[in-house]
């Protein structure tokens, strides 16, 4: 079988390096920038409400369970419980305070988390060659299908589409 034209493989790194072109030549606009910022602060303070809300419940739990504890001394005092059941009672209910005050703590160290995420998708947002060059290949393709419409290729070159809102 006879083969028609020039066929030609290009390697991945080739065809990175000009997907590369392309993400570089993008150039997000500050208007683009502010929708980003917005949305990446949207889905962090729908989260931080969700966890204050979390932490609300969490912190009337503990404060019912205290609560219980000063009465349950106080039966024990007066007579009400004996020692023996006093102590297992006491010891069930400061085992599920420590477990919420550990959950207390978790959130509180989720919310850190999601400040920095909120920092490190800003930087990655705004510096696309950066991103694109440490992206792993799925995320370079969704970055490239993100931006572009179509890309063509051309006498060796690639010819982008470019999608309607970059423009």
């Amino acid at each position: 079988m006879k083969s028609v034209g020039a066929s030609r493989y290009y390697s991945n790194d080739k065809i990175e390096e000009m997907l590369l072109g392309i993400i570089s030549n993008i150039k997000l606009s500050d208007k683009m920038l502010l929708w980003f910022k917005t949305k990446v602060e949207t889905t962090v303070l729908e989260q931080s409400d969700f966890n204050k809300n979390k932490v609300s419940k969490i912190r009337a739990s503990i404060t019912k369970k205290e609560e219980t504890r000063k009465k349950l001394l106080i039966q024990k005092i007066d007579g009400k419980k004996n020692p023996a059941e006093y102590e297992e009672i006491d010891r069930e209910l400061v085992d599920e305070i420590k477990i919420l005050k550990e959950k207390l703590q978790e959130l509180k160290e989720e919310k850190v988390e999601n400040d920095w995420i909120q920092e490190a998708v800003m930087k990655k947002i705004s510096n696309l060659n950066e991103t694109f060059r440490e992206a792993p290949g799925s995320i370079k393709n969704q970055m490239v299908l993100s931006f572009c419409k179509k890309i063509i290729l051309r006498h060796g070159e690639l010819l982008p589409e470019l999608k309607t809102f970059l423009l």
